[in-house]
């Protein structure tokens, strides 16, 4: 059983608060913290949002300590984001993998996708939570919402998110804190429109994974798509089926080709052809891209 186990603090991903355990610990390696936290020895490569074996962690925390396993899930990993477009029981398949009991990878699991927007190589801060942090904790720590992919503003500040030098392959190896040293605030310049642009759609997601609603399966969700564009006469159907560059060229113009080029800039080469895959074909294939298909149920919201 541990001593000792810092309570997170709001929005903190669990990476962060092991960090600051490492530190009031006074463990002098890293294989100390980690001989201490046993579940850090998983070899799950999306450990620090998704991590595994948290069972095990509860059973070791303070009797004092009144977190529980569902709690550091639900609030202080990426669960609640990669539950959405899952049934209850893929959920609860993810859920038990994530508390200790054998499951496949994670990322199969997770239906994670495998584009850099899910796999991002820095993890992300707010040059203003960290001013904030620091003034009110006299520490800063990792934002767990700063780190799921399709957000781009913290939406305590406004503020655009940035790329600190802390690399997702480093924290595997290291416990890493977000200072100064390596997180650069860059001067960043803007339209005020694509910023806007940018905070309603984090709110989309923030209000979308903290109001969970029962998910059928994708195939529904597929055809569920189908109905809703047809309300509009001006998006085309060919055969009965959705045309994929008129959609397409309707979504650029209602949320501005530069906008989502900082959302999902590796799908705007070839933009008509993957909406359609991943909208017509969304039940054949065994990843989610949540972030396209909030962009288009937003759109879809917004328009019909």
């Amino acid at each position: 059983m541990l001593h000792l186990f810092p309570t997170p603090y709001p929005d903190e991903l669990l990476y962060s608060v092991v960090c600051r355990y490492h530190i009031r610990s006074g463990n002098r390696t890293v294989q100390h913290t980690r001989s201490d936290l046993s579940f850090l020895n998983n070899g799950n490569s999306y450990s620090h949002i998704l991590p595994s074996k948290l069972g095990h962690l509860s059973k070791q925390l303070p009797f004092a300590c009144s977190l529980t396993v569902e709690q550091l899930i639900e609030n202080h990993t990426l669960f609640p984001y990669y539950r959405s477009y899952l049934t209850y029981k893929e959920q609860t398949v993810l859920k038990n993998f994530m508390i200790g009991k054998k499951a496949r990878s994670i990322a199969l699991l997770a239906k994670i996708p495998k584009l850099e927007l899910y796999n991002s190589s820095n993890l992300k801060f707010c040059s203003l939570c960290l001013e904030q942090d620091l003034k009110i904790y006299g520490e800063t720590y990792w934002h767990r919402s700063h780190q799921m992919p399709g957000v781009k503003m913290c939406l305590n500040h406004n503020q655009q998110l940035q790329d600190s030098k802390v690399t997702t392959e480093a924290i595997r190896r290291n416990f890493i804190l977000p200072t100064f040293n390596h997180c650069d605030v860059k001067e960043l310049h803007g339209d005020s429109s694509v910023k806007e642009t940018l905070s309603v759609f984090a709110r989309k997601i923030i209000d979308e994974i903290n109001q969970p609603s029962q998910f059928i399966s994708l195939k529904h969700l597929r055809d569920s798509y189908r109905p809703l564009l047809r309300q509009e006469d001006s998006i085309n159907l060919k055969n009965g089926e959705i045309n994929p560059d008129k959609l397409a060229d309707q979504i650029i113009q209602y949320y501005g080709l530069s906008t989502l080029s900082i959302i999902h800039p590796e799908i705007m080469d070839k933009f008509s052809d993957y909406l359609s895959l991943s909208l017509m074909a969304c039940d054949l294939l065994t990843e989610v891209d949540r972030v396209l298909h909030w962009l288009v149920q937003k759109f879809i919201e917004d328009n019909y």
